[in-house]
């Protein structure tokens, strides 16, 4: 088993209600395991996450770091990461 803490900013913070969670994952768990395991825990998030089969359209809704590191969604995850998530940011 794997903890891992999750840090929710603006405006994933506004669906899940929180800042911050603490997770328990199995070994070799992928991001892409641990954002269908936040949806679940959060439905809310379904807004910012439509659909995780679509690289396009997961990018252009989040910008998903890991120990400062920007990572795809089939990333393994490890015992002490730091997830950021935050929402993607454009314009002119």
């Amino acid at each position: 088993m794997i903890s891992i803490t999750v840090n929710f900013y603006p405006p994933f913070s506004y669906y899940t209600k929180k800042k911050q969670a603490e997770v328990t994952l199995e070994d070799g768990t992928k991001f892409i395991d641990l954002l269908k395991q936040l949806v679940s825990s959060f439905p809310a998030l379904k807004e910012m996450i439509p659909d995780l089969h679509d690289e396009c359209i997961f990018y252009n809704n989040v910008f998903p770091v890991i120990n400062n590191n920007l990572v795809t969604l089939q990333e393994t995850l490890h015992d002490g990461d730091i997830i950021n998530l935050f929402g993607s940011i454009s314009g002119g």
